[in-house]
């Protein structure tokens, strides 16, 4: 019984926020952008060392990051912007079930949407997705999505930690598509920039689900995945008690 009161609030947040979904934004951000991006790498496919399923599965994560980064980095944003932020902080259930379930369903929804974009996009250019593993492959996926997510959720409080978050975020996403491994081998980085890779969830996912469609899959992924996750977990807790601290405390939050 315990588990499902702390369960209520986050699914409430999550149902409010898939209600307030501004879809035309989520359509061009989390299929439309994917499918072109999608389409421009398997066009140039022929200068390309990677093979097609790599290339649709790290078009895919590239485009899932995005969405990710974007979506979940504004969910505080918004409410502030509401002015509904105080007021969540003053609940009983508090801003963290809020955040999570808000985060989980802004970013479950736009990486559906990618995945059902880069899926199709490939399967209409006549390069279908063959998954040697299908069951690894989904497990991949999930663990994914649960291992990156921590990753949003710390990304959203840096939103209302600075002012220059916005300029922050669009950084973030280039280390992501240099050093992630996703369709620039880590082996053609110089040799001191290939360590990088491992500390990016992505990276892992990435592995894990290119060794599912292939039918190899790495045990190593797995640990790295599972560490990576972990550490993103612990950064967006501390990032969160900050952002709690200045609304309960130094009363500042507003200033951003």
């Amino acid at each position: 019984m315990t588990v499902l009161r702390g369960a209520a609030p986050i699914l409430a947040a999550a149902r409010l926020q898939l209600r307030g979904t501004a879809w035309l934004s989520i359509l061009i951000g989390a299929a439309v952008q994917p499918a072109t991006y999608v389409t421009i790498t398997l066009a140039a496919h022929g200068t390309s060392v990677l093979d097609r399923p790599t290339i649709v599965l790290g078009s895919g994560l590239l485009s899932a990051w995005t969405v990710t980064l974007w979506q979940a980095g504004m969910v505080l944003r918004r409410e502030f912007w509401a002015g509904t932020l105080p007021a969540i902080c003053s609940r009983s259930a508090g801003l963290g079930p809020v955040l999570v379930g808000k985060t989980l369903a802004a970013v479950g929804l736009s990486v559906t949407l990618t995945a059902t974009s880069v899926a199709v996009v490939a399967a209409v250019e006549g390069r279908p997705l063959v998954i040697a593993r299908p069951g690894v492959f989904c497990l991949a996926l999930v663990a994914g999505f649960a291992a990156t997510l921590p990753l949003g959720l710390l990304v959203s409080c840096l939103f209302l930690l600075t002012r220059s978050a916005i300029r922050v975020a669009e950084t973030l996403l280039y280390p992501v598509f240099i050093l992630g491994g996703l369709l620039i081998p880590p082996d053609r980085l110089p040799a001191w920039l290939r360590p990088v890779s491992g500390v990016l969830s992505l990276h892992w996912a990435q592995q894990l689900l290119t060794g599912a469609a292939a039918g190899s899959v790495p045990a190593g992924g797995w640990a790295g995945l599972a560490v990576t996750g972990a550490v993103y977990t612990v950064a967006a807790r501390v990032a969160f008690r900050r952002v709690l601290r200045r609304a309960r405390e130094e009363g500042t939050l507003e200033i951003f």
